[in-house]
C-alpha cells in the first residue's frame, strides 16, 4: 500500500489521470489495464476525496455551531430551572407534597448534596455521566407539574415571582434546549458518517493508484531503457 501523503497521492493521481490521455502514455500505459476508461475511474475516485473532503469540512462546522446552540440553550434552561426550583423550596418548604410533585425533596429528606443540587436544577445540575434525556425528563416534569399546582399553591409561587408566564417562558426553554440537543446529535451523527465515507474514498483511492503506479512502473520498464526517465516525469511518478 502506498505511503504517500494525501495531498501527495491526489497530485499524483491527478497527473496521472490527465498526461495518461497522452498517445505516448497511452502507447505503454494501455497494455497493463489503464486505457481512458480506467484513467476516468481513476479520476472518479479523487473526484469523490476531494468533494468528500469538502462536506465533512463543512459538517464538522455545522456540528461546531449545533454543539455551541446546544450549550447556550441547556445554559438558559438550566438558569430558569435552577431558580424555580430554589424558589419552589424556599416557599414550600413545609409542603412535602407539592415538593414532590415538582421533582423535589424537602431538606428534611436524606439526600446526598450533588443529588439535591441536580434536583434543584441549579449550576450543578448537570453531571458530565447524566443523559440528557434524564436531564429533560425532570425538568418537564417540574414545569408542568408547577403550571398545573391547585390555586393556593400556584398563587404563592406566583407572588415568590413565579407567575404562569414566567413559568410557560421556563418551559419554553427547556424545550428549546430539548430542540437544541436533538440537533447537535444529528449533526454529530451526519459529521460520523460523512468523515467514514471520506475515509473510505480516500482508501480506495490510495489502493488505485498504489495498484496503477506499480503496474505502470514495470510497463515503463518493460519498453527498454529509452524514453523511460521522460515518461515517468509525464505521469507524475517521480512527483
Amino acid at each position: 500500500m502506498s505511503t504517500l501523503s494525501q495531498a501527495k497521492l491526489e497530485r499524483r493521481v491527478e497527473v496521472l489521470v490527465a498526461n495518461g490521455q497522452h498517445p505516448a502514455a497511452q502507447a505503454v500505459i494501455a497494455a497493463v489495464g489503464y486505457a481512458p476508461a480506467s484513467l476516468a475511474h481513476g479520476a472518479a475516485l479523487l473526484a469523490a476525496v476531494r468533494g468528500g473532503r469538502s462536506q465533512t469540512q463543512a459538517l464538522l462546522a455545522e456540528q461546531k455551531r449545533a454543539t455551541g446552540a446546544e450549550a447556550q440553550a441547556r445554559r438558559a434552561a438550566q438558569r430558569a430551572m435552577g431558580s424555580l426550583g430554589q424558589t419552589a423550596r424556599a416557599i414550600f418548604a413545609d409542603d412535602a407534597a407539592t415538593l414532590t410533585a415538582l421533582g423535589l425533596r424537602t431538606i428534611h429528606e436524606s439526600q446526598p448534596a450533588a443529588a439535591g443540587a441536580a434536583e434543584g436544577g441549579g449550576e450543578q445540575a448537570v453531571r458530565p455521566s447524566e443523559a440528557a434525556a434524564e436531564l429533560l425528563k425532570r425538568w418537564r416534569q417540574q414545569v408542568d407539574n408547577a403550571l398545573a399546582l391547585p390555586p393556593d399553591a400556584g398563587a404563592r409561587l406566583a407572588a415568590a415571582g413565579w407567575p404562569a408566564a414566567r413559568l410557560t417562558a421556563a418551559q419554553a426553554s427547556v424545550e428549546a434546549y430539548a430542540a437544541a440537543d436533538t440537533g447537535q446529535q444529528a449533526a454529530i451523527q451526519a459529521y460520523q458518517a460523512a468523515s467514514a465515507r471520506f475515509a473510505a474514498d480516500v482508501e480506495a483511492l490510495n489502493t488505485w493508484y498504489t495498484r496503477a503506479s506499480g503496474l505502470i512502473r514495470v510497463a515503463i520498464k518493460d519498453t527498454g531503457p529509452a524514453g523511460q526517465t521522460q515518461l515517468r516525469e509525464l505521469l507524475g511518478l517521480d512527483l
